[in-house]
C-alpha cells in the first residue's frame, strides 16, 4: 500500500508525498508499499504518517533488491506487529543511498531509525536518521546523528550540494536537516535562470550573479 504505487519494478523520481497512509496489511509505505527488482525511488521525499501491520517505512514499506536514493522521509511510522524504519521497513538484497529520515517510530519488534530489518547482501551507503526526533538508537542499517549533526554539511560526506541537494534547508528549516534541490521536474524557471553544466540537472542558477 502506497500514495503512488502498492509495488513498483520501475523507477519514481522527482516526486513529494505529503499525506497519510493507514494499510490493515503488510508491506505500507507513504510513496510504495514494496519496491522490487530494478524498481528505484530517486530524488523524492515524504511527510505525513504511516501505519500497517508489518514491513512499514516512510518512503516504502520493504525494500526487495530496489533501490532509495537522494530521499527523505519527515514520517510518523508505526508497525502493528513489528518490522518498521524511518525510511524503510525492510531491506532484502537492497540498496539505501543518500538518504535520512527524521520521523518517529513505534512497534513492538524490529523497528529502526532508518531501517527496521535487513536480510541477504545489502548496501547502505551515506544515510542517515536523527536518533532525538525519532526517539530511536538503533536500526538494521545507516548511521544515527543527533539534530545537531543532521544540521550540519559536514556530516553528509559526499552528497552533491549543487545539483540534489540545498545546503539553505540546514539554516532555513528548523525541520527539515537538508532539502531536495529545484527539481528535474520544474519547466517554468526564473527569467535569469539556467542549468548548470554538471550534475543531474536538479538545480539552477542565476545569470546575474
Amino acid at each position: 500500500v502506497g500514495c503512488i504505487a502498492g509495488r513498483i519494478n520501475g523507477q519514481i523520481i522527482d516526486v513529494g508525498v505529503n499525506g497519510n497512509v493507514n494499510g490493515s496489511q503488510d508491506f505500507v509505505g507513504l510513496i510504495a508499499g514494496e519496491v522490487e527488482g530494478s524498481g528505484t525511488i530517486s530524488d523524492s521525499f515524504a511527510d505525513g504518517i504511516v501505519s500497517g501491520r508489518q514491513g512499514v517505512g516512510g518512503i516504502c514499506g520493504v525494500l526487495t533488491i530496489g533501490q532509495t536514493n537522494n530521499s527523505y522521509a519527515h514520517a510518523n511510522v508505526n508497525s502493528i506487529w513489528g518490522i518498521a524504519g524511518g525510511l524503510t521497513g525492510y531491506l532484502d538484497k537492497g540498496s539505501i543511498i543518500n538518504s535520512y529520515s527524521t520521523g518517529p517510530v513505534t512497534g513492538p519488534t524490529l523497528i529502526g531509525g532508518l531501517v527496521g530489518g535487513i536480510d541477504g547482501s545489502t548496501i547502505t551507503t551515506q544515510s542517515f536518521w536523527d536518533i532525538e526526533t525519532s526517539g530511536i538508537f538503533t536500526s538494521a542499517a545507516g548511521n544515527g546523528k543527533t539534530t545537531a549533526e543532521m544540521h550540519q554539511q559536514a556530516t553528509f560526506v559526499g552528497w552533491d550540494f549543487v545539483n540534489t541537494w540545498s545546503i539553505e534547508g540546514f539554516f532555513e528549516e528548523g525541520v527539515a536537516p537538508a532539502e531536495l534541490g529545484w527539481g528535474t521536474h520544474e519547466r517554468n524557471w526564473p527569467r535569469d535562470g539556467r542549468e548548470y553544466g554538471f550534475g543531474c540537472g536538479a538545480a539552477i542558477a542565476s545569470t546575474s550573479c
